[in-house]
């Protein structure tokens, strides 16, 4: 009976449209909302101010994988991080738990070489309590992968 009245509401010429674009705004507010209360990222300034910042360079491909260099730029040490890379059924996480000292560079081996645009990958990082996170558009050139 509900769904009837809602449907002949919308079909009406005078006020369907704005009853539809009313009832589309509200819905996306409402996920909206919904969205920054679950995912609120912090950015590399906010990882700066805690003393808790994870710096990356240019990936490399090794061995048929991508490998991205790390540097731990702040005071803690980093107890993990993941790398969230775009594919077509959604996201490929690669992460580490393995600790990462303060002022020291490590090396997170991902997915294959081909047809993968880093730039858009998410970048998660914590410091015991602390996590953040950032999209992966800004390399620095100063890291790289030096091979023993």
């Amino acid at each position: 009976m509900k769904i009837a009245i809602m449907k002949k509401a919308l079909m009406n010429k005078r006020y369907g449209l704005p009853i539809a674009f009313l009832l589309f705004v509200f819905i996306f507010g409402i996920i909206y909302l919904v969205e920054q209360e679950i995912y609120k990222p912090k950015d590399l300034e906010k990882g700066l101010e805690s003393g808790c910042l994870l710096e990356y360079g240019h990936w490399e491909c090794i061995n048929g994988k991508i490998a991205i260099p790390f540097y731990n730029a702040g005071e803690k040490t980093i107890t993990y991080a993941s790398i969230a890379i775009p594919v077509k059924t959604g996201y490929d996480i690669y992460a580490t738990s393995e600790h990462l000292e303060s002022k020291k560079t490590g090396v997170l081996l991902t997915a294959n070489c081909e047809g993968v645009a880093l730039e858009n990958s998410k970048l998660k990082w914590c410091c015991a309590e602390d996590c953040f996170e950032t999209y992966m558009n800004n390399p620095k050139k100063e890291i790289s992968i030096k091979i023993q």
